[in-house]
């Protein structure tokens, strides 16, 4: 008998079909990418017949756009509850915003996954990623590094590579958790590598007692 994927208390599949099918198939797609995850394997997935998908989904593509725009959806609540309207221009502060970026990777696999299969290549979903969704993601943050550059409170840098700095890093532990934890031997969570890298991180940017790196 096919799985069914259900996600954070959703309804059976009897109660919302296309919700079900939506989850199965950012399942898959963030797993196996776009290419990789037939509408025969979301259907299976999602334990329906291959009509109902083609029914509540005229076709891939457009299951694929619903499913992305559901998830940022479902990341962008998660940020609004749990980010401060104005943070705190400090060390705390920044540890904050990454403690709760890392835990959105965590919560969000696919926010994760579908970034790094679809951003090495310039094609629809990656122009839908990037102009619908991330682009806002990256504006806001990058706002609050200026923010905290101007304060003096971290190293003048380009915006854009202190973000990969600050947050890139922690994203791919998150996204290449398993890989690591074999490699390392270790039976440390994704939730340990996140308080570890920001911990670590910030104490090479912003020693604890002291400048920040580059200033006097």
């Amino acid at each position: 008998m096919a799985k069914t994927i259900r996600k954070s208390g959703r309804p059976s599949l009897y109660g919302d079909a296309k919700g079900t099918i939506r989850d199965a198939a950012l399942t898959l797609f963030g797993e196996r990418g776009f290419n990789g995850a037939s509408v025969a394997d979301i259907a299976a997935a999602a334990g329906v017949p291959k009509a109902n998908v083609l029914y509540y989904y005229g076709s891939k593509d457009d299951l694929w756009r619903d499913a992305v725009d559901t998830l940022f959806a479902d990341v962008d609540a998660f940020y609004a509850k749990s980010w401060p309207d104005d943070p705190p221009l400090s060390r705390e502060g920044i540890a904050s915003r990454l403690h709760v970026y890392l835990e959105a990777c965590q919560r969000f696999p696919a926010y994760v996954q579908l970034n790094n299969l679809e951003g090495h290549a310039d094609t629809w979903r990656s122009r839908w990623l990037a102009e619908r969704h991330l682009r806002r993601h990256v504006a806001t943050a990058r706002a609050y590094y200026e923010r905290l550059m101007a304060a003096g409170v971290l190293p003048r840098i380009d915006p854009t590579i202190l973000q990969n700095i600050l947050a890139g890093g922690g994203q791919l532990m998150i996204g290449q958790y398993q890989i690591w934890r074999i490699t390392l031997q270790t039976d440390a969570t994704p939730a340990d590598f996140a308080r570890k890298y920001v911990d670590n991180l910030l104490q090479l940017l912003i020693p604890e007692k002291g400048s920040p790196i580059g200033q006097k």
